[in-house]
């Protein structure tokens, strides 16, 4: 998708599709550091797991129940949602919807508003985390006074994005960010890679032997390796 051409005004499914790899790439270094320091004594396959499981298990359900929701009420005109969308912006049309199908809807929207609220501190808290880490040679627990100072500078950048031209500057912005991102998490895979095989060698070790000659190498070392695992009469 990242070759498309606007055939039929599909410019919109593209340049979202565009941004969201953007988004993540720039995401997942400062989130990887923050889970990875948080889940300390995990093992890899742990971290990993709950991870994938755990975010699976939420936001599959969600988007299912509310975009769902939300086209079938659009399609079968008991809601228009779209103009809702038109007046307000897309932050409102969760409230719509809530008011059409949930009996206490201002109860609803209160803990969605809380849940966007605790999702934004989060955030923030593994960024800051993150990144006074990363500015302090990898020190695991940074100042007070260096995380606050890159809470203020993540949220001046916030609101000067915001201010100078709201969703589509911010997506252009991300999208010119997850170039360098995209290369430091290539990078951060190939460490992470050398790390691994430095722990436990499997990756690199089954790559050598690949080889024709390697490989008959090692078969013709395995009989002397059986030989000199079997036990003895002494």
């Amino acid at each position: 998708m990242s070759l498309y051409f606007t055939p039929e005004a599909s410019g919109w499914f593209g340049s979202w599709t565009v941004f969201f790899w953007a988004w993540w790439l720039t995401f997942a270094p400062m989130v990887g550091v923050f889970m990875a320091r948080i889940s300390r004594g995990r093992t890899l396959r742990q971290l990993v797991f709950a991870g994938i499981l755990g975010s699976f298990a939420l936001t599959v359900p969600w988007y299912v129940a509310t975009g769902g929701s939300a086209l079938w009420l659009q399609t079968t005109g008991q809601a228009d949602l779209l103009a809702v969308y038109s007046d307000v912006g897309l932050a409102g049309v969760s409230f719509a919807l809530f008011d059409q199908l949930l009996p206490f809807a201002d109860l609803f929207s209160a803990i969605l508003l809380g849940l966007v609220l605790s999702f934004l501190i989060t955030t923030l808290d593994s960024a800051t985390f993150s990144f006074s880490m990363i500015a302090n040679e990898g020190e695991p627990s940074p100042s007070t006074l260096n995380r606050i100072t890159w809470g203020l500078v993540l949220g001046f950048l916030t609101v000067a994005l915001t201010l100078a031209g709201g969703i589509s500057v911010l997506r252009s912005f991300t999208v010119l960010a997850g170039i360098p991102a995209a290369i430091l998490c290539l990078i951060a895979l190939v460490g992470m890679v050398v790390q691994l095989e430095r722990h436990a060698p499997v990756l690199l070790s089954e790559s050598k032997y690949t080889d024709t000659d390697i490989a008959s190498s090692v078969r013709r070392k395995l009989p002397d390796r059986v030989a000199e695992n079997q036990p003895t009469d002494d």
